[in-house]
């Protein structure tokens, strides 16, 4: 661009890139504060809502709504949600039940300093939730390996009593058959005297036989 015209197109980028402002309406009881922000073309994904007890702020570019409370809120309390048509709704609970605002905006010289405690609370809080859900994550999961643990020792002494009684009953079977086998162990080691025939022994016989004998030497004559 020619150098003259660099201002108007600087001041043509910024105008893009600036956040717009939306409508809203707010009311108020004893208790609560109610803000409808009204958001157009846009998509509930966009939508972010920030909500600390002295500022808060929904962003969904190209908007952008941001407001420093007249009073605290109690954040824990405080809800929003998002209609069907992009309106936010944001309920914002009294840190101090029955005090009349009046006012929306808090005007005060401190404003920016006020904001910062406020982000810097927020984010405290924040951090101590995130703590507290993961200590208590970690006391779920210690006591669900607990249970898991005492679940899995008492199905091992199931196990281990029923290995016990099966061998057991194979101790008293095998007793009970080694004392069966003891009456024919004690007959067969027994010893038992030979018969006795009732015919009478024969005597023993003697029997002469002759035997004719030749000399060698009246063979080779």
């Amino acid at each position: 661009l020619p150098y003259h015209l660099w201002p108007c197109a600087c001041i043509t980028h910024l105008r893009r890139n600036m956040p717009l402002g939306v409508d809203y309406q707010w009311e108020e009881t004893d208790t609560r504060v109610l803000v409808r922000v009204f958001l157009r073309r846009v998509t509930k994904a966009q939508v972010d809502v920030y909500i600390a007890d002295g500022y808060v702020k929904v962003n969904c570019q190209p908007y952008l709504w941001e407001v420093d409370l007249k009073h605290f809120i109690d954040v824990e309390k405080s809800r929003y949600g998002i209609e069907e048509d992009c309106t936010v709704r944001i309920s914002l609970v009294k840190a101090t039940e029955g005090l009349v605002w009046h006012e929306l905006k808090y005007e005060g010289g401190d404003v920016k300093e006020r904001r910062e405690e406020s982000k810097k609370r927020a984010e405290e809080q924040y951090c101590a939730k995130m703590d507290l859900r993961e200590r208590q994550k970690v006391k779920e999961e210690k006591r669900f390996f607990n249970e898991h643990w005492e679940l899995e020792k008492q199905q091992r002494a199931v196990i281990e009593e029923k290995v016990k009684k099966e061998r057991q009953q194979v101790a008293d079977d095998l007793e009970i058959w080694q004392e069966s086998l003891k009456p024919v162990q004690a007959d067969d080691n027994e010893t038992h005297p030979a018969p006795v025939s009732d015919q009478p022994i024969r005597a023993a016989e003697t029997t002469t036989v002759s035997i004719d004998f030749t000399p060698t030497s009246q063979i080779a004559m």
